[in-house]
């Protein structure tokens, strides 16, 4: 081949090579922008809006040192105040209905500083959590003894769903069990964590009306849902960072509150370094998909009840109280 021909055939080879690479580029631009592109859509598709509809509690006459627990039943507002050891019952409108001030001990109706979780069994009749000595009691809300059994296993919190009490538990399975009212154990559901996840740290779940499960993993920023015991799906974005793994992460924290709001799951993590804000997450409830990310200054913990009728927010300004809040999804 001359010289000549070597020239014809490199000036053909040459503009290929050139074209080819050109379009491998492009293409790759073209995936890291949609990638990138998509993420950005995905997380800013929808917006959390709220309104407040009704304050309880928000006055120096009634003051809530701490809420620990809330509950909604039969257009009453259930808060506890795990500091003062009082119920406060409201009405849906405001009107403060009783406050009722239960003692403080180890003993039968007393109870301890340390119970942060409670339940309505009926509008006279509550039951209250104490992990510490692994004790679920029965108190009526004039503040009277009724009954208690004790559990095998530390429990952490409490959920009294279609007569029967599921408690979820901090070992190292992080089970939940179930129990009927007079403290007989008929089983369990749920094993979120397998034997690498295993968590030391406390767990986090929410039992919805039809027994739908939404756990948060205690040492990653992952939710998982199950129905019926059987795994739906899990979130999971270590990328986020919010749920600490280790107690050398200050800069990480917890999960606050996870809840659900027609076809939407809510879940909010509250920082160790409060200088960061909390973050709140928007799910699609059936899915697990990510919708958005919003980070805020003021604690995020809410609950809903009755698929959404009535959602309630903690405040802790100027006094702790509880708003009743009208919640919008936007989509954008």
């Amino acid at each position: 081949m001359n010289t000549k021909e070597k020239k014809n055939k490199l000036s053909i080879r040459y503009p290929q090579e050139i074209i080819k690479r050109s379009l491998w580029y492009l293409f790759t631009v073209l995936l890291i922008f949609y990638s990138i592109s998509g993420c950005s859509f995905s997380k800013k598709k929808y917006s959390i809006q709220t309104d407040s509809l009704q304050v309880y509690g928000d006055n120096a006459n009634n003051l809530i040192a701490w809420i620990a627990d809330f509950h909604y039943r039969n257009g009453k507002i259930y808060i506890w105040d795990s500091v003062q050891l009082k119920m406060f019952i409201y009405s849906i409108n405001g009107k403060l209905i009783k406050k009722v001030k239960y003692k403080e001990g180890k003993g039968p109706g007393e109870l301890s500083k340390s119970i942060y979780y409670f339940d309505i069994i009926s509008d006279t009749t509550l039951v209250f959590l104490d992990f510490m000595q692994k004790r679920i009691q029965f108190i009526s809300t004039n503040g009277n003894y009724i009954k208690e059994f004790h559990t095998q296993f530390t429990p952490w919190q409490i959920f009294y769903r279609n007569n029967l009490l599921y408690i979820v538990s901090v070992d190292f399975n992080a089970l939940i069990h179930i129990y009927t009212l007079d403290g007989k154990d008929i089983g369990h559901i749920v094993k979120p964590f397998n034997s690498i996840d295993k968590s030391l740290m406390l767990p986090f779940a929410n039992i919805e009306d039809d027994l739908s499960v939404y756990y948060g993993n205690t040492t990653k920023t992952e939710i998982s849902k199950w129905q019926n015991d059987k795994f739906q799906w899990k979130f999971k974005d270590e990328n986020l960072g919010l749920i600490s793994s280790t107690s050398l992460e200050p800069s990480k924290g917890i999960w606050l509150s996870i809840f659900t709001y027609k076809d939407f799951l809510i879940a909010s993590a509250s920082p160790g370094n409060p200088k960061i804000g909390e973050t709140i997450l928007l799910l699609d409830k059936n899915t697990g998909d990510l919708l958005s990310v919003k980070r805020r200054t003021n604690p995020f913990f809410a609950k809903s009840f009755e698929k959404g009728k009535y959602i309630f927010i903690r405040k802790d300004a100027p006094y702790p109280h509880l708003n009743r809040i009208n919640l919008k999804i936007v989509k954008k």
